[in-house]
């Protein structure tokens, strides 16, 4: 294929502004031609400095034909910490795909992930066959339950929409309370809270917030509980409430990390299955082992006898990160809380 074109950012050249523009517009047609808001107000911790992420892109003849999203985050588990690079936005114009230009870009992506320290990239795709020639592999668990009307019971608290610019810091103490996140500031918090679309739900007693419920977050999360925070029994009240008075008509899915005690969820469920997390591409290995090994000697999991040396790609993701239907006490409870995309 004949290279007449360059990868650009337009986090690198000196007209951000003015290059940023163009990216909107290019993602806001390919991606989601009926939404009424832009891209750029779904996902502000790419395009906003919340921390920001880098928008790569291909250009012919002065047009935007094709652009791939990352961001870098930080993850947690207790004290493991390690980088994870999440890509998303992933578009090429139909008259030019087929000819490479994502799986450069995907490549280029890559490469920044790891000049920053990243250990993994993670992305969400119903299509991984073209995501697995470039060592994507489907991985990692959920776990989501959907409710109904009469699945829930009749809440004994009342729940109430919304929260002041105030009481975000009391939703964001309780998502630092999860013991897997990836880091997220308070104006990070503020700033998703604001997605087009979304409904906050609160339940409280003595002034304090017990539980929070994020729903219809942004574009592609209609009837979902993409988010949530606090102790179970009043998350279990939140959602009894809100499927029994306002989400009346539709059902609602709550989408939860594999790992935990959620037996009260499944109790008011209708239904329940397991999930995959994503896309998971390994950046760098004996960095992805060593925290593993640390991730199990904190935790006092006995090792699994696995030699990770002669081991694939696909062996190691699936090892350490688990797939959907297995249920392990020696793999790693990744999750991504109220990250969809990129």
């Amino acid at each position: 294929m004949q290279q007449d074109f360059h990868i650009l950012s337009y986090k690198d050249l000196p007209t951000q502004a003015l290059e940023a523009k163009p990216v909107f517009e290019f993602l806001n047609k390919e991606l989601r031609p009926k939404a009424r808001f832009s891209i750029e107000q779904e996902y502000p911790s790419l395009f906003k400095d919340l921390p920001g992420g880098e928008s790569l892109f291909i250009k012919r003849e002065g047009n935007i034909v094709s652009h791939v999203g990352t961001l870098v985050r930080e993850y947690r588990y207790n004290e493991l910490r390690f980088k994870v690079g999440l890509i998303g936005s992933v578009a090429t114009n139909f008259h030019h795909r087929g000819s490479g230009l994502a799986s450069l870009l995907l490549k280029e992506a890559v490469n920044r992930l790891k000049s920053h320290g990243c250990v993994i990239a993670i992305l969400w795709s119903d299509k991984p066959e073209f995501y697995s020639p470039l060592g994507f592999y489907r991985a990692g668990q959920e776990k989501d339950f959907q409710f109904s009307m009469e699945s829930v019971f009749e809440p004994t608290e009342l729940s109430r929409e919304g929260v002041s610019e105030i009481e975000v810091h009391k939703l964001w103490r309780l998502y630092q309370k999860h013991s897997g996140r990836v880091d997220r500031s308070l104006e990070e918090m503020k700033a998703l809270l604001c997605i087009p679309n979304t409904r906050v739900f609160v339940t409280e007693r003595s002034v304090e917030i017990t539980s929070y419920l994020v729903i219809n977050k942004g574009n592609d999360f209609t009837g979902y509980i993409h988010e949530w925070g606090g102790d179970l029994p009043s998350l279990v009240n939140n959602i009894a409430y809100c499927q029994k008075n306002i989400f009346k008509e539709q059902k609602l899915t709550l989408i939860a990390p594999f790992q935990g005690n959620k037996g009260t969820l499944s109790e008011i469920a209708e239904r329940e299955w397991d999930g995959s997390l994503g896309l998971i591409k390994i950046l760098d290995r004996p960095k992805l082992i060593a925290c593993f090994r640390e991730f199990l000697v904190q935790n006092k999991i006995e090792y699994p006898k696995r030699d990770f040396t002669q081991a694939t790609d696909l062996e190691c993701i699936h090892w350490i990160f688990g797939k959907e239907g297995e249920n392990s006490p020696s793999v790693l409870p990744f999750f991504l809380w109220g990250f969809d995309s990129v």
